[in-house]
């Protein structure tokens, strides 16, 4: 029989032949016609990876904020697929590591830590206070990269919490770090009121042997011992974000942090919380670093963040500076950009401009500080540009 259509305009050709077509070839075939649309689609979806709530056809992140059965649900529907998972990014909320799920998350762990690369936990007043030394026994992160720890007092169920309150949560950050050998990235948080987790967690990181982590940021308030034990974690850093949050602020403590990370940071970038102080920063020979940013706070009279002995001699090959939130209550630009010397590599200069500061004058020696600068970009108040321009 001779067919008098087209063979690849029959609709039952066209679907079979979309069975044996890879991805790639089936995806455009769906930008061919109508008509090659709807079967290159069902066979998509057909070839697709496990499918699990709603017919999503791919998902790169998976965040568990749901009740005990839904977890139940996801893992059996997870484990019941023939296919590789393809998850790598999983957001774990305060509720999923509550006490009744614990021994679920031991599975879940179990069955998927292999394949993570980015994990960002959360805990809270729901999730649990107690767990045990190395309480995931069989865990295996090898291809975690990335890892977001926040550990909170409060909660949906509770509005504050104690500071007295004592928990093993640490425990959980530990063996998290003990089983991702190749983790590249941590950031750690806590709530104001947590006193007694900074402590823990810095003595944590610090026993922890990660050889490739680059990238660090901290985020709670710290005792001077606990600055100082930062200080000697052993680990080489490129990138470091640092939140001032402590009760008092040291001078001597902070300058031993980035003394000990001196000859590897490429990226600092500092965030002034601390409210209502005058304080100091000193900065260490910087040989590598390229990109320094300041954040400043508005919080209180006194607040005040000055630059101690600083020249741009200390940063050597240094390409962009940030200025963010930065006016003359926050920040002593005079300490940066006065009797400092002048920077041959800096390429960008970003900074938000004081009225009482950021004048004519100072804008004309700019070129002069920064005489290979190819980006300027500077925030004036309304008097600032009344008296410039």
């Amino acid at each position: 029989m001779i067919l008098e259509e087209n063979p690849l305009r029959v609709d039952l050709i066209i679907e079979n032949l979309m069975n044996f077509l890879p991805e790639r070839d089936l995806k455009n075939c769906r930008l061919v016609s109508t008509q090659w649309y709807f079967p290159a689609t069902k066979a998509l979806q057909k070839s697709a990876k496990p499918i699990t709530f709603g017919s999503l056809y791919k998902v790169n992140l998976i965040r568990l904020k749901p009740d005990l059965e839904t977890i139940k649900l996801f893992m059996s529907t997870m484990e019941a697929s023939p296919y590789i998972v393809p998850y790598v990014k999983f957001d774990l909320r305060p509720n999923v590591l509550a006490p009744n799920c614990l021994s679920l998350m031991d599975e879940f762990f179990t069955n998927f830590g292999p394949v993570i690369t980015q994990l960002s936990i959360s805990l809270a007043y729901e999730s649990s206070d107690t767990f045990p030394k190395r309480c995931f026994p069989l865990l295996n992160l090898e291809n975690l990269k990335t890892l977001e720890f926040c550990n909170s007092l409060c909660g949906e169920l509770h509005p504050a919490l104690t500071t007295e309150l004592l928990t093993t949560r640490y425990n959980l950050l530990e063996t998290i770090l003990h089983a991702a050998p190749n983790l590249e990235t941590l950031s750690l948080w806590a709530d104001s009121e947590n006193v007694a987790w900074p402590g823990e967690a810095i003595e944590v990181l610090r026993l922890a042997e990660l050889p490739k982590l680059r990238n660090l940021k901290i985020s709670f308030p710290m005792t001077n011992y606990q600055l100082v034990n930062l200080s000697r974690v052993n680990v080489q850093l490129t990138s470091f974000i640092f939140l001032i949050r402590e009760p008092t602020f040291n001078t001597e403590s902070l300058y031993k942090i980035l003394a000990s990370q001196a000859n590897s940071l490429t990226n600092l970038k500092l965030v002034d919380l601390q409210c209502d102080q005058v304080k100091f920063l000193e900065l260490p020979v910087m040989p590598k670093l390229k990109h320094f940013e300041v954040e400043g706070a508005f919080y209180g009279d006194h607040c005040r963040l000055s630059l101690l002995n600083f020249n741009f001699e200390k940063i050597p090959k240094i390409e962009k500076i940030i200025l963010r939130n930065c006016h003359s209550r926050n920040l002593d630009l005079g300490s940066l950009l006065c009797g400092t010397g002048a920077s041959r590599s800096l390429l960008e200069f970003h900074a938000t401009a004081a009225h009482d500061f950021m004048n004519s004058k100072v804008i004309q020696e700019i070129p002069k500080i920064f005489p290979n600068l190819k980006n300027l970009h500077v925030m004036f108040s309304p008097e600032a540009k009344d008296s410039i321009f």
